[in-house]
Formats: C-alpha cells, structure tokens, sequence
C-alpha cells in the first residue's frame, strides 16, 4: 500500500499544474465519466472548457485515467484507488465543496434533458445514458442527504429522474423520492411547487406499481394541488391519469371523471405522450368495471399500440400489448395472447423496462400452462422469480406466479407441493397487505378435492367467490373450465344440499377467519 501509495505520488508531483488541476476534480465522479460532464465539471476560470479533452488525453497517457469506448460513447475512469487519492487533494486544496457542487449540477441538467424523451423515440439512447451514469447520479442523492449536502439538489435531481427509475429501477427511485421527500420537509426549506410536485408524482407513480396503493394515493393528492400551484399542466394531467389507475377498483364514477378530465386536457394541449397515456388509462378503467364492453376495450388498448409506436415509446408499448395480451387470454384466443405477450417481452427487453418483463413473464407462463406447453410456462415462471428477486418485488406480486406452479404441481399429481405452492400464495398476499388471493384459494379447493377433502373443498370456493364479489373481478372462463370437474366431484360426494351449505360457510367468513382456515394443513 505503502509503495503504491508513493508511486502515486511521483506520478502526482509529475504533473503540470492544469494536469493536477483536472485530475483533482476527476475524483468526484463515481462510476466514470464522459466528455460533456468532464467539461463541465473540470472547466473554470484557470480551464477552458475546450482545452478538456487534451487534458484528459495527457492524463490517459500517464496512466492516471482509462479510457475505453461503452456503446459508442467514449468514457473515462479512475481507478477506486486513484479516485480517493484525487479526493484527498481536493480537500486538501478546499476545492472539494465546490467540485462536488458542479458534479451535482452536471447530473441534474443531464436528468433535466433526457427526461422529455424517457418515452419518445430517443428512448433507447436515454436510458442507457442514465444507466450509465447512474452510479453518478446515487452518489448526487447520496451526498444530498448528508450533512455536506444540499437537500432541494438532491430533490431537483430526483424529480428528474422518476420516469427513468420507472423504466428498470421501481424499488429504487421510490427509496430516494421518499428520503428527499422526508428530508426536505424536515429541514423546513422548501423547494418549489413545481420540484416537490414532479417528485410527489414521481413518488406515487412508483408506490403503485409496488403495490402501496394508500401511500400512492396520499402522494399523487399532494402532486395535484402542487402541480395546480405550480401551474405545470403537464404534470397536473400525468398526475390525473395515475390517479385513475390508482383507483381505478373504485365503485363510484372518480375514475371515470378524472379520467375523462386528464384525456379533454391533453387533446386540448395537444400533447401526444399525454393522449396516448389517456387512451391507455381509459382501457384500463374501461376493463376492471365488470368487463362491459371488450371491444371498446380493445380499441382503447389499441389506440395505445398505435400512439406507443408512433412515438418510439417501448416501455408504453410492452405495457398495452401486454394488456391487450389479457383481453385475448380473456376471450381464450390463446395464441394471438402467446403473439402479444411475446412482443411485450422482446420490447421491455430491449430498454430493460424491468416491471414491464417481469409482468410479461408471468403472464406468458400462465398463457403457455393454458396452451399446454407446461415445460416452458415452468421456465417463465422461474425466470420471473429470479427478476423479483433481483428487482425486489414485493410479495403481493408473487401470488400468482405460486398459482401457475401449484397447477403444474397438482397437473403432475403432486397434491402435497402443489398445496405448498398455494399456501406461499396466500401469505405473499396477506403479506402485501392485500388480498386479491381468490385465485389461491381457487387452486386449493381444487387440491383439496382431488385429495378427498370435500367439505373444505366447498368452503374454500365460497371464501373465492365472496372475495371475487369484493373485487369485482368475474372469473375467466379458462378458469371455469379449469376448475369444474374438482367442483362437480365435491358436489357429488357432498350432495347439493351439504355443499351449499360449506360453500355458504366459506363466505361467511371474516378475513382472519379465511386466512386461518386457508393456511391450515391438514
């Protein structure tokens, strides 16, 4: 360590004094760099902006800096050793307090430029630049929320970048929203009603795809009235629309209000990415009050496709033909569902959109068990718990990838794996403080009458059915067929009238009572 150390050193004091001045301020970046953020980080009164890139080479010359090209981008590093040695001298020279400013304001104004075009057809060079950066832009937060940081920086970054975390980084994005959030009330100075509106929306939007729904909604409340404030119609209307999918199980007509509101806003703005969330929504809402109209669903779903596509909008795109996927597998029109939900796959690969291939994975399992290809919709179930674990999922959303293996399990005759499967079901749904587990407890009526258990059978179908009713979630008629020689066995070893009667007692219920009984294993 010592003669590293030394060596270091030597290389250091061989420096010319611009030489020593740029290596110094290279040591805030975390993860490498670019030209562009070098130019302004570095650059000052004693370096010209221009005069960077031959700097840079010098020190790459001198082995302080490597250089090698990502994606057709040439980009910069320190080694981690290297890097805390620059550090050192920063601090030694007391210029670090303002390098690690112009480092922050650097990732800012590149968050603030990418974020238009997260979901337009330069897409796929945003991204990816934000991913690569992304170490950069962690360490920004990260600072900000330490006592040499500025708080509203941390939360002007992060209201930036929501979008960009929605694409591949759920979990994470809402962590820091969160924390700034927390932060910035805590020290009592407030950034504007634009900044903390965009990082409530930010903070709501991703809250509701990880199954917070309470917390989502509280959160999306404060970004309308900050948004109205702040006179951001953009936001103001995004905001809208995640309200709507957020409520979207609400059996009074706010969805369809707010809905149509969001929708007559943005055709009068004339925004497209506005519209095609709008129509996007509007399918959505349209499909989870009772199924009434499929086909306007399916215009709806397809305008979507259509407004995705003319945009360059991969991440929108994997998600509507995902949904479109549903309504097929809804009307068992299994192999255009298998089509749609492959196309879903290959898009949300392409821009790493990590909720959308999680989704689609788990849904083409299912499509493939449907079509009777159980090998493979055991590998795409497999593959979808190995992204929830590398994306930190919340359990609720592993409630039905436990059902797909519980009737491949109880397909192959397994009763007691299977009942496993569907019992991991259930406490991943109670778990995520929901139950929307009518599915599982579905699936065990039918282990358990396939091992003779008719009574429980019974009882478990009415828990279902009442929870379905709560939902109103009708059941697919995959399902139905599915389920019907397991109901019609316990039917007839009961006899109708001894069946209603446990059917009847499953309904009746209370929640703890249905937890309790479903997780009993006898």
């Amino acid at each position: 360590h010592q003669t590293l150390r030394a060596l270091i050193d030597w290389s250091y004091d061989a420096l010319s004094e611009p030489e020593k001045m740029v290596f110094r301020r290279l040591g805030v970046f975390v993860g490498g760099w670019e030209l562009e953020q070098a130019e302004q980080v570095v650059s000052d009164e004693a370096i010209n902006a221009g005069d960077v890139v031959t700097l840079l080479a010098q020190l790459v010359s001198k082995s302080l800096v490597t250089m090698r090209e990502n994606h057709g981008a040439t980009r910069y590093h320190l080694l981690e050793t290297i890097r805390e040695y620059a550090v050192e001298r920063l601090t030694e020279m007391d210029e670090l307090t303002n390098a690690y400013k112009k480092h922050a304001e650097a990732f800012v104004a590149l968050a603030e430029r990418a974020e238009p075009h997260i979901h337009d057809s330069e897409q796929k060079y945003w991204v990816p630049r934000l991913e690569r950066e992304h170490d950069n832009i962690r360490a920004v937060l990260s600072r900000s929320l330490s006592p040499i940081g500025e708080t509203q920086t941390g939360l002007r970054l992060a209201s930036r970048m929501w979008q960009f975390w929605w694409v591949g980084h759920i979990v994470e994005g809402a962590m820091w929203l969160r924390k700034l959030l927390d932060a910035t009330e805590a020290t009592g100075l407030e950034a504007s009603a634009f900044v903390r509106g965009r990082a409530w929306l930010g903070y709501g939007s991703l809250q509701d795809i990880v199954a917070e729904p309470e917390d989502a909604s509280r959160a999306l409340k404060n970004a309308l009235r900050l948004l109205e404030e702040a006179g951001d119609e953009e936001g103001f209307a995004f905001a809208l629309y995640m309200c709507g999918c957020l409520w979207r199980h609400v059996s009074d007509d706010r969805v369809a209000k707010l809905l149509q509101a969001g929708y007559s806003f943005e055709r009068w703005q004339g925004n497209q990415i506005g519209m095609e969330w709008a129509v996007y929504l509007c399918a959505r809402e349209n499909w989870n009050h009772d199924f009434p109209d499929l086909a306007q669903r399916i215009k709806f779903t397809e305008d979507a496709i259509k407004f995705a596509s003319l945009r360059g909008d991969l991440q929108t795109f994997a998600h509507a033909t995902f949904d479109l996927s549903m309504i097929e597998l809804w009307l068992t029109s299994l192999e255009n569902a298998r089509k749609h939900i492959e196309q879903a796959l290959e898009a949300a690969r392409v821009i790493g959109a990590s909720y959308e291939e999680s989704i689609a994975l788990r849904y083409l399992g299912e499509i493939l068990y449907w079509i009777g290809d159980f090998d493979g919709a055991h590998r795409s179930v497999l593959q979808w718990f190995e992204l929830a674990e590398r994306y930190g999922w919340p359990d609720i959303y592993k409630v039905h990838s436990y059902c797909i293996l519980g009737q491949l399990a109880r397909d192959s005759g397994d009763y007691i794996l299977a009942r496993d499967y569907y019992h991991k079901s259930v406490e991943a749904a109670v778990a995520g403080k929901d139950l929307p587990w009518n599915v599982s407890l579905e699936g065990l009526s039918c282990v358990v009458s396939a091992q003779g258990d008719y009574v429980r059978a019974a009882r478990l179908l009415g828990l279902a059915a009442e929870l379905r009713e709560n939902y109103n979630e009708p059941l697919p008629e995959l399902d139905r067929r599915d389920h019907a020689p397991y109901i019609t066995k316990a039917r007839a070893a009961l006899g109708e009238e001894a069946y209603a009667a446990a059917y009847a007692e499953g309904r009746a219920m209370t929640p703890e009572q249905a937890i309790e009984y479903a997780l009993v294993n006898e």
